[in-house]
């Protein structure tokens, strides 16, 4: 939870220009107070250490010091809900997710200088992420460790996908997730074996500017394939669809045995969360019923709860996420708190639990 007062911001940017910017659009919300601004990664992760402040913003790219190794210092030195800030090049969108394995709880794509309307995102974007990112419990923030001090690395190289000819999946695993989600849904995802008899469907709160990496980004950590969900496609067992961001997600069944196809459209009713978990986990409730699990991952708000109630309703198995390790206890909060989740588990131990929720729901055929 954000402390009382104000929420405290550390600017750290190289850009002068665009740090006074965003100096500019914190200082016109009274939620947001600017208690420092730094150029360089040294700098900034000295002034971290000594302001102490509730949310860090921080730049990707920066000389000297880059961002990736001042993130590294802030989690291990002072661990704080930072923000990063993306050019989104393709090698910045790498180094984002790779933000996001050191703790990073939110992203944010520079805007083009000549684009008035992303100008104008922009600056509505970073007061939400700023506000949103205020609210993660530093306890849970992955405090980083140094090479040296780390214990003998484990064998992280994904297993062998085997050859399979493609199958209607019968079963399905929808993963709903918000701000600190990336880093929980590699989790998730990287533990899940390859053989998973089941198709697994990701909704994350994120532009779509960002899910295509993202998509890349876990299909090199995880054994199932993974990519980004497209209009038309059909189901398949051992397969990850992420929902592409700016769309929302539905599935369509078009005949009996014929499995379960996407469907994408635009927002279209202001909604403001976009892509909805409650959208998608509804429409597949329609199809697979009592053959499918949701989860609730870490995220701010209660997008999936209702779902999350008719999952139950229709016999499917329902997992939230606990407070042990949710960078934000909102959205899995709304699930436990309405007595809707069969599961209240941290994060490292939910792909043990979707395993064998899937075996409950084979053996129950």
């Amino acid at each position: 939870m954000p402390r009382k007062g104000s929420i405290r911001v550390v600017i750290i940017e190289d850009s002068r220009l665009l740090a006074g910017q965003m100096e500019r659009i914190f200082k016109r919300d009274p939620r947001l107070e600017v208690v420092g601004i730094a150029h360089r990664g040294g700098e900034g992760r000295r002034m971290v250490r000594r302001l102490k402040p509730d949310v860090v913003s921080l730049d990707v790219h920066m000389p000297g010091m880059d961002g990736l190794t001042c993130l590294q210092y802030i989690m291990a030195e002072q661990p704080t809900p930072c923000v990063m800030v993306s050019a989104l090049t393709g090698e910045s969108a790498i180094e984002t997710y790779e933000a996001f394995e050191l703790g990073a709880v939110d992203v944010i794509q520079k805007p083009a200088a000549d684009d008035p309307t992303a100008v104008g995102q922009f600056e509505r974007r970073l007061v939400a992420k700023a506000v949103r990112a205020s609210y993660a419990d530093p306890a849970n923030l992955r405090r980083y460790t140094p090479p040296e001090e780390r214990p003998p690395a484990q064998d992280k190289q994904r297993p062998a996908r085997p050859h399979a000819v493609p199958t209607v999946a019968r079963e399905l695993v929808v993963m709903g997730a918000s701000t600190g989600g990336p880093r929980a849904v590699m989790e998730v995802l990287g533990r899940l074996p390859p053989d998973l008899q089941a198709s697994v469907l990701v909704v994350q709160h994120m532009p779509g500017s960002f899910t295509p990496s993202f998509a890349r980004r876990l299909d090199e950590i995880c054994a199932l394939r993974v990519s980004e969900a497209r209009a038309g496609e059909r189901l398949e067992a051992r397969r990850v669809y992420l929902a592409p961001g700016d769309y929302h997600l539905t599935l369509h069944a078009p005949g009996a045995g014929t499995g379960a196809t996407i469907v994408l459209s635009r927002n279209a009713d202001g909604e403001f969360v976009v892509p909805s978990v409650n959208r998608a986990m509804s429409s597949a409730v329609e199809i697979f019923g009592e053959r499918m699990v949701g989860v609730i991952l870490t995220g701010i708000g209660n997008d999936g709860a209702d779902a999350m109630a008719q999952v139950r309703e229709a016999g499917g198995v329902t997992i939230a996420e606990s407070e042990l390790s949710a960078t934000i206890y909102g959205m899995p909060r709304a699930v436990v708190e309405r007595g809707l989740a069969d599961h209240v588990l941290p994060v490292r131990k939910i792909a043990e639990a979707i395993i064998e929720a899937l075996s409950g729901l084979e053996a129950a055929k």
